[in-house]
């Protein structure tokens, strides 16, 4: 008959004997328990890397993509960095600041099948010419359905270009239904758009100009929640 051993909360497992005590003990002297570091110590990988849960070979190949249109990468690389300290400001978690990231630098990708001469364009955009533009959400979407990006990311690239009032496009989502990170791209997007030279406007907004222009559309364009948000970020960093 077995002997019940107690286990360190007092409670007795069935079929355990008790130790004997004359036997010598075998393997390793039992050192010291090994220390479990704090996670609040240990230092966070950048999210900004964009490497982070994805093989290396998607990231070139995507990079690929972006970097063969000189006009898109430079544009990208930027609206990440900014796009990705407004989603910190916001609490976002660091898996959604991942996926912030790679929708940032991804959202454009359909414009790759937009000529250059739409894009460049210093003129209005004739009406043909706009509804090929206005394609080029749902063209990154089939172009990126073959890497198995993480559903946020994808949301982004297709629904960065809706509106709060429900007259974007391609889906003509409207409010909460809009995905939350689609619509902090939407800003950040926007924001760049405006304070950068464009080829439809050589000379950039000014930040107090661009800030103006978002809440004058918010409400309408944009998620009026997240656009307070943004301009007090852009505020608290113009006074440091």
């Amino acid at each position: 008959m077995s002997v019940e051993s107690p286990t360190p909360h007092g409670l007795a497992l069935p079929g355990a004997r008790s130790p004997d005590p004359t036997r010598r003990p075998t393997g390793p002297p039992a050192g010291p328990p090994r220390r479990v570091p704090d996670p609040r110590l240990v230092p966070a990988r950048p999210v900004t890397s964009l490497s982070a849960r994805r093989p290396p070979w998607l990231l070139r190949t995507l990079r690929g993509l972006i970097d063969s249109r000189p006009l898109l990468a430079t544009e990208h690389s930027r609206i990440v960095r900014v796009g990705v300290g407004f989603g910190q400001l916001l609490g976002l978690p660091r898996r959604a600041l991942a996926d912030l990231a790679w929708g940032l630098l991804l959202h454009d990708v359909g414009k790759l099948a937009v000529p250059d001469a739409i894009l460049q364009k210093s003129g209005r955009l004739t009406d043909f010419e706009y509804t090929l533009v206005k394609k080029h959400p749902a063209v990154g979407e089939v172009l990126l359905a073959g890497f198995s990006l993480p559903g946020p990311v994808m949301e982004i690239v297709r629904s960065h270009h809706e509106r709060w009032d429900g007259t974007g496009y391609p889906d003509g989502l409207a409010g909460v239904r809009i995905p939350l990170l689609a619509r902090v791209a939407s800003i950040v997007d926007a924001y760049d758009a405006m304070t950068t030279p464009r080829p439809y406007r050589p000379v950039p907004l000014t930040v107090p100009e661009a800030l103006q222009e978002l809440r004058r559309c918010s409400g309408t364009q944009f998620d009026p929640y997240l656009v307070c948000a943004f301009s007090a970020v852009l505020r608290a960093r113009e006074r440091r």
